[in-house]
C-alpha cells in the first residue's frame, strides 16, 4: 500500500511539474512540509515518499524542458543518494541502528531454524564472513546502486505514463545518447591512486574513498557501454529488445569463465553450486 502511495506522489509531481512548470511549487512545497510532518517517528515513509518526490519532479522538468535520460537518470541518483544518506547516517548516528548487526542477525537465526545440515551451516557462515568483509567499507557504494536502481526504475514507469497516456512528443534523448565527460577519467586514476596509495590500510579512510569512487565510475561507463551497444542495435537496424539477452548471455559466459579459471574447488557451497549449473 505505502509503494502505491510514494508511485501516486511520483506520478502527480512528475505530471504537475510537466504540465505547470514552476507553478507546481504552489501545492508541492505545502505537500513536502506535509509529509515531513505526518511522517515524524515514521523515517522509512518519509524517505521513500521524498524519493518519488525527486524522481517525479526532475522527470516532469526534463520532459517539460525537453532534457535527456541522462540528465534525469544522474540528476534522480544524486537527490535520491543524498535522501539514502541522510537517511543512513540519522539511522546510525541517532537511532543506533547497524546494518551489519542486523543482517548477523538474520544469518543466526537462519542458521538456527534447522533447515540445513551442519556441513551446510559452516559453508554458509564462511561465505557471508567473506561477503560481510569485501562489503563493510562500501556503504556508500551500495547507497549509491540503491539509488540508481530506484531512479532508473521510477523513470521507466514516468517514462511509459508520459509517451503511451500524456502523448507527450518524444524529445527525450534515450540511453544511446549517454555520455560520459571525458575530464572524469582523472577520477578514476585520483580513486585508483588512493587504493594504491593505502594499500596496506594505514591511512583509513583512503583506501575506503577509492574503492567506493571507482566502484560507482564503474557502473556510471557500464550504463555507457550499454549506450553504446544500443546506438549501434539502432544503426545496424537490430531489434532494441535483444540487450537484455545479450546482458543475459554475457552474464552466464562470466560465470563459465569464473568456474574454467579458479577450478572447481574454488567453486564450493551455494554459490559454487550456482556456478555449476552453467558448466
Amino acid at each position: 500500500m505505502m509503494l502505491l502511495i510514494s508511485a501516486a506522489i511520483m506520478i502527480a509531481t512528475a505530471v504537475s511539474v510537466f504540465k505547470m512548470g514552476k507553478y507546481s511549487a504552489l501545492w508541492l512545497l505545502p505537500l513536502s512540509v506535509l509529509m515531513i510532518y505526518f511522517s515524524i517517528g515514521y523515517i522509512d515513509i518519509l524517505v521513500i515518499n521524498l524519493s518519488a518526490l525527486a524522481i517525479g519532479s526532475i522527470t516532469g522538468f526534463a520532459y517539460r524542458s525537453k532534457r535527456s535520460v541522462q540528465f534525469i537518470v544522474l540528476t534522480s541518483v544524486f537527490l535520491v543518494f543524498g535522501i539514502f544518506a541522510a537517511d543512513y547516517l540519522y539511522e546510525t548516528n541517532y537511532m543506533g541502528a547497524s546494518l551489519a548487526n542486523e543482517a548477523e542477525t538474520a544469518v543466526q537465526s537462519f542458521l538456527d531454524s534447522g533447515r540445513i545440515d551442519d556441513k551446510q551451516k559452516a559453508e554458509f557462515a564462511e561465505q557471508y564472513k567473506f561477503v560481510m568483509e569485501i562489503m563493510k567499507d562500501l556503504v556508500p557504494f551500495m547507497i549509491f546502486v540503491s539509488a540508481l536502481m530506484i531512479s532508473f526504475a521510477g523513470f521507466s514507469i514516468l517514462d511509459l505514463i508520459f509517451k503511451r497516456i500524456l502523448k507527450a512528443e518524444n524529445s527525450i534523448k534515450g540511453i544511446e545518447n549517454f555520455k560520459v565527460n571525458e575530464w572524469l577519467v582523472f577520477v578514476v586514476i585520483f580513486s585508483i591512486a588512493l587504493i594504491v596509495f593505502d594499500k596496506e590500510g594505514n591511512f583509513y579512510p583512503a583506501k575506503t574513498v577509492g574503492k567506493n569512487i571507482l566502484l560507482v565510475m564503474t557502473v556510471v561507463y557500464f550504463i555507457q557501454s550499454l549506450g553504446i551497444i544500443k546506438f549501434v542495435l539502432m544503426k545496424k537496424r537490430i531489434p532494441v529488445f535483444i540487450m537484455p539477452l545479450f546482458l543475459l548471455g554475457m552474464a552466464i559466459f562470466s560465470i563459465r569463465f569464473r568456474c574454467h579459471v579458479f577450478g572447481r574447488n574454488r567453486t564450493s557451497g551455494y554459490m559454487g553450486r550456482f556456478s555449476k549449473v552453467f558448466t
